[in-house]
């Protein structure tokens, strides 16, 4: 499987990630942070069929995933399905 970045998509398209950021905050994720890491599989095939759509990893509660001391934080877990949400609400108000 080939791995394309998404991060030509997030510089072209601001606007979609902050979409992100701001439900983030709005549900209480207050430390939100901004780095690179590789993607996985999933934001790669997405960038290689609509290549302007950001396909950031949100998170969903895990850490050190992979690891030995792997675990999930389930409050985090809980409320995704509320930011996601609120991410297709805000994207739905967006002109294309």
């Amino acid at each position: 499987i080939e791995y394309v970045s998404t991060e030509e998509a997030i510089n072209a398209n601001p606007e979609m990630l902050q979409v992100g950021i701001n439900s983030l905050k709005k549900h209480g994720v207050e430390d939100v942070q901004r780095h690179r890491i590789r993607a996985g599989t999933d934001g790669a095939m997405l960038n290689m069929t609509y290549p302007r759509i950001p396909a950031p990893n949100l998170g969903v509660g895990g850490r050190n995933l992979h690891g030995v001391r792997e675990f999930l934080v389930v409050d985090e877990m809980l409320i995704m399905p509320d930011i996601l949400l609120e991410m297709v609400r805000e994207y739905a108000k967006m002109t294309v």
